[in-house]
């Protein structure tokens, strides 16, 4: 039974046993996540987000265009992987321009022009581009 003063990570480990349990005695229910990624995502505050990457230990890089991405995959091919926004640890930067053609209307009819659109990098802090052993 919980008590207040358990630790969060023995809260929420028995709170997953307990969901385990519910699912294992109902096989329809559980036959409907067989094309579900298996994976537990967390959001950790800027804050904490070194203080998890050194807890996760070594890990898979990934990023998308918002987010930085840290998975660990367990022996059975579940996943935990803990993200923080680009936003919260990098920088974007202007890396140049590039031309682009567009089409824009002028009274009745339509145009075509150029214009210089700028082009952008997120650039991360060294912690994160050495390899996760390193960090």
């Amino acid at each position: 039974m919980s008590t207040n003063t358990d630790p969060i990570n023995i809260t929420l480990a028995r709170k997953l046993r307990a969901l385990a349990d519910f699912i294992e005695t109902r096989p329809e229910c559980a036959r409907q996540f067989q094309w579900t990624v298996y994976s537990a995502q967390i959001f950790p505050p800027k804050q904490k987000w070194e203080d998890v990457l050194r807890e996760l230990g070594t890990f898979e890089k990934g990023s998308d265009d918002a987010y930085l991405e840290a998975r660990v995959e367990l022996p059975d091919g579940t996943m935990f992987i803990a993200n923080q926004a680009k936003t919260n640890t990098c920088e974007r930067v202007q890396v140049g321009t590039k031309t682009v053609t567009k089409t824009v209307p002028v009274t009745d009819e339509v145009k075509t022009i150029e214009v210089e659109e700028p082009q952008y990098e997120w650039v991360c802090p060294d912690s994160w581009l050495a390899s996760s052993e390193e960090s």
